[in-house]
């Protein structure tokens, strides 16, 4: 695989993280209108700090991406 192609196939999966900080957010915003609403129940705020989490991930994984992106093309300049 020549650093070009790996690249080229970074930035496809790239949807990947942005997906699940996408459905991350969604999840938050659920959690937090239940709690808004009054519900006290531990599952919601057990989804909402689930939620939290999984949208750090998700950043951290793009955050890394990124690097790999910038040493490869570093590389190949």
């Amino acid at each position: 695989m020549t650093p070009i192609s790996a690249v080229g196939g970074t930035l496809a999966s790239i949807e990947i993280p942005i997906d699940g900080m996408k459905k991350a957010r969604a999840d938050m915003s659920k959690a937090s209108l239940k709690i808004a609403g009054g519900e006290i129940e531990p599952e919601a705020f057990v989804e909402l700090l689930s939620a939290q989490y999984t949208f750090a991930a998700n950043a951290q994984v793009l955050k890394v991406m990124d690097e790999t992106i910038g040493t490869v093309l570093d590389t190949v300049a």
